[in-house]
């Protein structure tokens, strides 16, 4: 791959590989509609689920702390509220892209199932 590529923004999460990253991505649909919306905009836990929605606030703060934890996102900043304590914004550090080296590594029944994910993903948003 040549320098600048995505290889080279893989080093968020020192001793997970890409593909464990992946796998905690995807190891629960909202986490990827996490991802995808916070790389368009930053966004706390509180207005994620006020906007996007979830199960509950506590479900949705929780998967942002384990997408913080793996390296899929990052605090930018933090903002008062007017209701309390202050709320931390985040960002995505990066797109949700498996790319062809990553893909040839993923069994062949786990491929299956993404791109039947993907399809449905996108079936959704049309």
């Amino acid at each position: 791959m040549p320098a600048g590529t995505l290889g080279d923004q893989r080093d968020f999460c020192a001793g997970q590989s890409y593909l464990e990253r992946l796998g905690v991505l995807y190891m629960d649909e909202i986490r990827l509609t996490i991802v995808m919306e916070l790389y368009m905009r930053e966004m706390g836990p509180r207005q994620f689920f006020e906007t996007i929605g979830g199960t509950s606030y506590d479900s949705i703060r929780r998967h942002f702390l384990k997408l913080v934890e793996s390296g899929w996102l990052r605090k930018v900043r933090t903002v008062a509220t007017g209701r309390g304590r202050p709320e931390a914004l985040y960002r995505s550090t990066e797109q949700a892209v498996i790319d062809t080296e990553t893909w040839r590594t993923i069994p062949v029944s786990i491929r299956d199932a993404f791109t039947v994910m993907l399809l449905e993903e996108m079936g959704a948003r049309l």
